[in-house]
C-alpha cells in the first residue's frame, strides 16, 4: 500500500524540482543579461532615470572639452537623478576621436581629445540595453548605427585620429580609472549623433590684444572668415590656458573677473562646424587699480623676435636683430626700408584703449640714417598713422623723411586720447624710392593710458 502512495509523491516532487530549476534558470539568465548592460548610474546613462524628461533634446548646446572638464564634480552623485544643467543638456563637441573599444557592459567606449591634449569619454550604449521609457532610445540607436558603419569595435583599444562632431547628454561617472577620463569624470553618455570628418576648422585669429584697466582687461582679436564663434582662454601662467568663455560671436570681450596686480595670459580660438582652430598668439595684461598709468601695447620692444612678432604685424625682415642697425635697447627692433631701391614696409599693432581711461599717450624711439646727400628734397618717408580696427585711416600723427636723419635715437610722443574707448591700429608705413637707402628704425613703444 505504501509503494503506491509514495510513487505519486515522488513524481510530484520531481515536477516541482524541475519547475523550480526552470524558474531559477530563467532568473539567472535575466540577471546575466541585465548585468551585461551596466550597473552604476545605468538609468542616467540610458535615460530611464526619474529626471529623464528634464533633458532638453530640442536645443543642443555647442561646447568644448576644455570647458566641460572644469565643471564641478557633484558630491554626492545622485544614483537616479540628474545634475542640472550639465546632465539635462545635449552638448555638441567638434573635436578628435583618438581611440575606442567595446566594453563588457556592451557600451562603445570613445576617447575624445582637443588641441590642448585634454581628453574626455563618450559612450554609445547598446540599443538592447535601453528601456522603452527612455526618450534617448532613438538617438542611441542612431549613434550606434553611425559608428558601426565606419568601425568594428573589439575589446581592445583601436587608435585613430579622426575629426568628429559628436552630440550627447552630459553625465558624471564614478571614478574607476577609465581610459581617457576627464578630471571631473564628465562624459557624453549617451552619444546621440556622430559625424565623422565634418569639415575643416577655421584659421586661428592672427592677433589678440589685451588692454588692462582697473579690475578689468579689454580683449579684442582679428576676425576669422568662416568662423561661427570664438572661445577665449585665460590663465595666470604663460602657456597654461584653461577655458574661460565659449560661444562668443563678437571679436571683443571685457574680462571683469580679474584681480589687480595679477598678470593674466590669454589666447583665443575660432570655431565652425569643422572644429576648433589652433590658438591665437598669446597676449598678457596686468590690471591695476587706483587710476595708475598702464602701458597697453604688446611686445613693445620686439624682443619676442622675428618668428613671433605678435601682436605686431610686419612685412618680411622688418623685425630684425641685424647689428648693422643697433636697437634702442635689448636685442631686437623694427627696421623699415634701407634697401636703396623702390620698396615699401609696413608695421602695425591693434590696441584697445579702455573706455575708463582719461588720457592716452603714444611714445616710441626713432633712429633715421640715410645715404641721400640732399638737404632739401624728400625722397624717402615714414608715416605714423592711427587707423581704425579694420585698417581705415583716421589720422597721420607724423611724417619723417631722409631730411630728418640724425645720429642716435630720439623719442617721439603723441596724444591719442581722442581714441579712448576704441580699438585702433598704430600703423607705420615706410616708402623708399629707387636710389640711395634711408633706414627708419623704431623701438621701445609705449601707449600709456591713465
Amino acid at each position: 500500500m505504501k509503494r503506491y502512495l509514495l510513487r505519486p509523491l515522488i513524481i510530484s516532487m520531481t515536477i516541482l524540482c524541475a519547475i523550480g530549476a526552470l524558474t531559477l534558470t530563467h532568473e539567472f539568465l535575466f540577471e546575466q543579461i541585465a548585468s551585461a548592460c551596466g550597473v552604476e548610474r545605468w538609468s542616467v546613462k540610458v535615460g530611464t532615470d526619474a529626471d529623464r524628461y528634464l533633458i532638453n533634446l530640442s536645443a543642443p548646446s555647442t561646447n568644448t572639452i576644455a570647458t566641460m572638464i572644469t565643471w564641478p564634480y557633484p558630491q554626492p552623485i545622485p544614483r537616479n537623478n540628474r545634475v542640472q544643467p550639465y546632465e539635462t543638456t545635449v552638448w555638441v563637441l567638434t573635436t578628435t576621436l583618438v581611440r575606442f573599444k567595446a566594453e563588457s557592459d556592451e557600451d562603445f567606449h570613445l576617447v575624445l581629445s582637443d588641441a590642448y591634449g585634454n581628453t574626455m569619454i563618450a559612450e554609445i550604449p547598446a540599443p538592447n540595453c535601453v528601456g522603452g521609457s527612455s526618450p534617448l532610445g532613438a538617438g542611441i540607436a542612431n549613434a550606434r548605427a553611425q559608428f558601426l558603419e565606419r568601425y568594428t569595435p573589439t575589446t581592445r583599444f583601436q587608435t585613430v585620429n579622426v575629426p568628429v562632431r559628436i552630440s550627447g547628454v552630459g553625465m558624471f561617472d564614478f571614478q574607476h580609472g577609465q581610459s581617457g577620463a576627464a578630471p571631473n569624470q564628465i562624459e557624453l553618455h549617451p552619444v546621440l549623433d556622430i559625424v565623422f570628418n565634418p569639415g575643416n576648422p577655421p584659421d586661428a585669429p592672427a592677433s589678440l590684444t589685451a588692454v588692462p584697466g582697473d579690475s578689468q582687461v579689454s580683449l579684442s582679436w582679428t576676425s576669422v572668415s568662416g568662423a561661427t564663434s570664438y572661445s577665449l582662454y585665460r590663465a595666470t601662467t604663460s602657456g597654461g590656458e584653461v577655458s574661460y568663455q565659449t560661444g562668443l560671436t563678437t571679436t571683443d570681450f571685457r574680462d571683469t573677473g580679474v584681480v589687480n596686480g595679477t598678470t593674466y595670459y590669454y589666447v583665443v580660438t575660432a570655431l565652425n562646424a569643422g572644429g576648433e582652430s589652433a590658438p591665437s598668439p598669446e597676449a598678457s595684461a596686468t590690471p591695476v587699480g587706483g587710476g595708475g598709468t598702464v602701458q597697453v601695447m604688446g611686445n613693445p620692444g620686439f624682443e619676442n623676435g622675428a618668428s613671433n612678432p605678435a601682436p605686431w604685424v610686419a612685412t618680411p625682415l622688418v623685425i630684425s636683430n641685424n647689428p648693422a642697425e643697433p636697437p634702442h635697447s635689448g636685442s631686437w627692433k623694427a627696421w623699415l626700408d634701407g634697401f636703396g631701391q623702390t620698396h615699401t614696409d609696413t608695421l602695425y599693432q591693434p590696441v584697445s584703449l579702455p573706455a575708463t581711461a582719461t588720457t592716452a599717450t603714444l611714445n616710441f624711439w626713432l633712429h633715421i640714417d640715410t645715404a641721400e646727400t640732399t638737404t632739401t628734397i624728400i625722397y624717402d618717408t615714414l608715416e605714423v598713422q592711427i587707423q581704425d580696427s579694420a585698417g581705415g585711416w583716421l589720422t597721420t600723427l607724423a611724417t619723417y623723411s631722409n631730411l630728418d636723419a640724425a645720429p642716435g635715437y630720439f623719442q617721439q610722443s603723441f596724444d591719442v586720447s581722442t581714441y579712448i574707448g576704441q580699438t585702433i591700429r598704430v600703423f607705420l608705413i615706410g616708402r623708399e624710392d629707387y636710389s640711395n637707402q634711408t633706414s627708419f628704425v623704431v623701438d621701445d613703444f609705449e601707449l600709456n593710458v591713465q
